[in-house]
């Protein structure tokens, strides 16, 4: 399986879904959680595109993340992809 095939069943198993729920006693257990969920599958976005330890990396990360992160894992995914091969191409 490759790097972004693994990413893909990540994100449809729900890997990078946050388990805890939200609540105002634990925000900031659920924020941290989302943080690390979110931080993983950058790093992973990273390695599977080659740009990890790239200068462009954190620009194309989030351009990507704020373009599309509404609407999902799934669109940051292929939104990612795009801009690390305008940057890598």
């Amino acid at each position: 399986m490759t790097p972004y095939e693994e990413i893909r069943a990540n994100i449809e198993n729900g890997n990078y879904d946050n388990r805890v729920k939200y609540s105002r006693e634990n925000k900031d257990e659920y924020r941290r959680e989302s943080t690390a969920l979110v931080n993983t599958f950058r790093a992973e976005l990273a390695v599977a595109f080659g740009l990890f330890q790239h200068p462009k990396e954190d620009r194309v990360f989030h351009m990507a993340w704020d373009r599309v992160h509404s609407s999902g894992y799934m669109e940051v995914l292929s939104e990612y992809q795009d801009l690390a091969d305008l940057i890598l191409k």
